[in-house]
């Protein structure tokens, strides 16, 4: 999508924003840029495990539903993936009440420190689905949830354990989202919003503790508050935003803000939010800017329990309205949007089409994605069944070849000036970036992925437009599909170029050396 600017006003802002973190948001386009002042988009997963210990249990080697150790690291970032989307339990923090377990959030540091060597950026997100394990779900302490007559007025027969958890295999029995109608979900959305007996306030210091710890990590993008909140109350669904959600957040974010004023706060609208966004301002208020961002999701409502999208036009029309209404509203509020989920199909051909659909959406508006989710990670709150279907790989280990095919797209994931536009068409390869560039990014060029392993077996040609003496360069002449933009010395500041990647003639080699 076209953003006209005028050229004094990019000027402006490339030359005199400055910041002590390692990202911002920038107000007069939303768009996020790093401490050189590019402008960053990130592609990413999501990898998170809901179960104790509330973190992927396999970190030193690789397993295929299991692990998020250095060889997936090294995997995320040959794909071009360069984010991930990481649980930090609120359960796995604070365990009893008022008691921290510090050893858990060590390892979440770990886990993000360890990203960080291979060039992978992390939203730390407090995930949670149905409140807590007593209610078929998870993310809340156990101690914040009460159990009475679950999974009322469901008639679903559901057995406990020992700690007065809902069984899985019971629980997976229904879509779990039918769960959302039981008494004890709704009490305990109720409670939290209204802060019973101080719930939403330990929450609040929940967060000031998490962005304590890792307010130093520099590959940290950001705090997600809450992962899909939901209401108690359906005559209210159109106020929830505004009556409960954006109070909340505002508690969250001034105490965030006692220990850290630098990092982002995402924060999501009601799940079910299909018509309006409710709120009048991010957490912060409009000073903060550039330190808040929307989170939203996007996700077909015509898919099968094989992962299968069975309504190509349902799904085109509904995450067409769904992205509508999310940039809309990110615009409106003043602040940047990141689609932190979208997916969760198989490896057919319509599952295919639609990560194509959403991902050409966030293209068309230049918003940073993450796909749900990386492995099976042991999920028992989805609709697919088994589990593996959402991930990258198969029950057998094997990897899911046209889904990390259709997700590993050519991008421009940090300009150097001002991004208007970019494409790329899966079935040609065809990739095309409109920017006006800049020198002002303290000697850093702009960077793209260019997939040279999945999508141009016979090297791949280019040509630049406005700017015909550019080139594009690897950025290490030992690593393939990393490449950036040398402009000519001449060029003069906020020139507007094209770049035109396309597949080269020939025969495939097994080097695919570029053309």
């Amino acid at each position: 999508m076209t953003r006209p600017l005028l050229i004094s006003s990019i000027l402006l802002v490339l030359c005199c924003y400055t910041f002590a973190s390692n990202y911002r948001v920038n107000p007069a386009n939303q768009f996020f840029v790093d401490s050189d002042k590019r402008v960053v988009i990130f592609h990413g997963v999501n990898a998170i495990y809901k179960l104790a210990p509330f973190y992927p249990p396999v970190l030193d080697k690789f397993d295929a539903d299991l692990s998020l150790s250095e060889v997936d690291f090294q995997n995320l970032h040959s794909w071009g993936l360069n984010f991930v989307r990481l649980y930090v339990a609120w359960e796995g923090t604070e365990p009893i009440r008022g008691q921290y377990n510090m050893t858990y959030l060590e390892i979440i540091k770990g886990i993000v420190q360890t990203a960080a060597k291979y060039n992978i950026t992390v939203i730390l997100d407090a995930h949670q689905d149905m409140v807590n394990r007593k209610l078929c779900g998870e993310g809340f302490p156990d101690w914040a949830v009460n159990r009475t007559d679950f999974p009322a007025p469901l008639d679903v027969n559901i057995t406990f354990d020992d700690q007065g958890h809902a069984k899985i295999a019971d629980c997976t029995k229904i879509d779990f989202w039918k769960f959302t109608t039981t008494n004890d979900v709704k009490n305990a959305w109720k409670a939290f919003y209204t802060d019973v007996d101080g719930i939403a306030e330990s929450f609040t210091n929940f967060w000031r503790l998490v962005a304590d710890y890792f307010k130093d990590e520099p590959n940290v993008l950001g705090y997600e508050i809450i992962n899909e909140p939901c209401t108690f109350d359906n005559s209210v669904i159109q106020q929830i935003d505004k009556k409960y959600l954006q109070p909340l957040y505002q508690r969250v974010h001034n105490k965030i803000r006692e220990v850290d004023n630098n990092t982002i706060i995402f924060f999501e609208s009601f799940t079910d939010d299909i018509v309006s966004i409710g709120f009048t301002e991010g957490p912060g208020g409009p000073e903060y800017n550039d330190r808040q961002a929307f989170a939203y999701h996007i996700y077909c409502p015509s898919v099968d329990h094989s992962g299968e999208p069975t309504d190509p036009a349902i799904c085109t029309a509904a995450d067409t309205a769904a992205a509508l209404l999310k940039t809309g509203a990110a615009k409106r509020l003043g602040v940047a949007a990141f689609m932190t989920e979208f997916g969760a199909v198989h490896n057919g051909p319509k599952s295919v089409d639609e990560i194509n659909r959403v991902t050409n959406l966030a293209d068309n508006y230049l918003h940073s994605w993450s796909y749900w989710q990386l492995k099976y990670y042991d999920d028992f709150t989805t609709l697919d069944m088994p589990g593996n279907i959402e991930s990258f790989y198969e029950v057998d280990g094997s990897l899911q070849m046209a889904k990390v095919s259709a997700l590993t797209r050519t991008y421009a994931y940090a300009t150097c000036g001002v991004p208007v536009s970019q494409s790329f068409d899966p079935r040609t390869g065809q990739y095309d970036f409109v920017y006006n560039v800049s020198n002002q990014c303290n000697g850093k060029n702009t960077e793209l992925y260019v997939s040279e392993d999945w999508h141009y077996a016979t090297g791949f040609n280019y040509v630049f437009a406005n700017c015909l003496q550019c080139g594009l360069h690897r950025i290490n002449e030992n690593e393939r599909n990393y490449y950036q933009i040398v402009l000519t010395p001449d060029i003069a500041e906020g020139t507007q170029v094209h770049l035109t990647i396309v597949v080269a003639a020939g025969t495939p080699s097994k080097e695919k050396v570029v053309v």
